[in-house]
This record gives C-alpha cells, structure tokens and sequence, in this order.
C-alpha cells in the first residue's frame, strides 16, 4: 500500500474531521499518529503530529479538496 501524507495535524480531531471531509467525498484516508490510540494525546505533539494519509493515485483529489477547504500550506 503507498500512502502520500497530505497534512500533519495539531491534534487528533483536526485531523479526524478532515479525514471525515474526504471519506464523504469517496476518498479513503487514514490518520496516523503515536498516541497510544487516543489514550495519551499528548504524545502525538512528541511525535510527529497526526498525519493524514491517502492512497497515491487518489493524492490530487484529495489535496485539492482539502486545499479548498482549509488552509494547508
């Protein structure tokens, strides 16, 4: 499976809502982070953030729904 971080995220629900956004678009996506699954939140800020991920070939669709939305850099 190759997956393309599109955005690293501050915090769990960030990302989760953004994951959200695009599952109701028909992209699949998936949030990684360290955070022992939700129980030590902050250990994600230690570790890299929350990622959000997709499949390449669904990359540019997702990132220019997200860039429509949010302000990613």
């Amino acid at each position: 499976m190759d997956l393309i971080t599109l955005n690293v995220f501050d915090s769990r629900p960030e990302a989760e809502r953004a994951q959200d956004f695009l599952t109701s678009k028909g992209i699949i996506s998936y949030v990684l982070a360290d955070d022992c699954g939700g129980f030590r939140p902050y250990l994600g800020f230690t570790t890299g953030g929350f990622k959000l991920q997709t499949h390449r070939n669904d990359c540019e669709a997702a990132w220019e729904y997200l860039h429509n939305i949010m302000e990613l850099p």
